[in-house]
């Protein structure tokens, strides 16, 4: 049965579902080729990867549209993502996460597809990507924060599980011995686990305002940023 561009969309939105994550977003074609579907994962799993193309493979035999995944890996998708839409081809379809789905929403780079969320079912209002009226994302689920904590150590300074903000500053306060034991150790997230990190042990701010070590972290943070983004 023939299927236009849109009527994809809505299928492959449906059939994703229950597996993508954590977002599916629609790019306005801008001179799309009308049998052909370019969507951007950052899917990197081989296996999951020979998949996508059976089926894929299957869809162009039942419908005629070819649909190209790229998976260009977590790390580079926001560089081949921009890349595309620089060039003038921008991806139908981009998996991405909430917030990088915003950006991109907020430069008008996302289309209403408020068709297709209505298609699929809909969603809760807080799952919603909602930008100058329209919805700009198709959630398909959701990620959740959360954390392990040494019920013994914490029994040791008569501490419950942390519940708040001030109970988590609390914890860290009461559990630090440094060096022996640090009561927080913030991991670095993807940037700093590519450009190094040094780790600076005593109080970073006080009442007198921010410590020299503090100081040396930001200069060390800015430099080795500067370094790794550098061309």
């Amino acid at each position: 049965m023939p299927m236009d561009r849109r009527s994809f969309v809505k299928t492959a939105a449906v059939a994703g579902a229950a597996a993508l994550a954590p977002q599916v977003m629609v790019r306005t074609a801008r001179g799309a080729e009308k049998n052909k579907v370019v969507f951007v994962s950052e899917e990197s799993n081989p296996k999951a990867i020979a998949v996508y193309d059976k089926i894929n493979a299957d869809f162009k035999k039942e419908t005629g549209i070819e649909v190209v995944v790229e998976t260009p890996g977590f790390a580079n998708i926001a560089k081949r993502v921009a890349t595309l839409i620089a060039a003038g081809t921008p991806p139908e379809i981009v998996w991405y996460g909430a917030g990088q789905a915003m950006n991109l929403a907020l430069e008008n780079q996302l289309a209403d597809v408020g068709d297709v969320l209505k298609a699929t079912g809909g969603t809760a209002d807080n799952l919603r990507l909602v930008y100058k009226g329209a919805d700009r994302s198709i959630p398909t689920s959701q990620q959740f924060t959360y954390g392990w904590y040494r019920k013994d150590l914490f029994d040791a300074k008569k501490l419950s599980a942390p519940k708040s903000w001030d109970d988590y500053l609390k914890a860290a306060k009461a559990l630090s011995d440094p060096p022996n034991m640090y009561g927080c150790i913030v991991p670095s997230a993807e940037t700093g686990a590519r450009v190094g990190g040094t780790l600076y042990s005593d109080s970073l701010t006080g009442e007198k305002g921010d410590s020299p070590t503090y100081i040396a972290m930001v200069r060390h943070n800015i430099k080795a940023l500067t370094s790794a983004l550098s061309p």
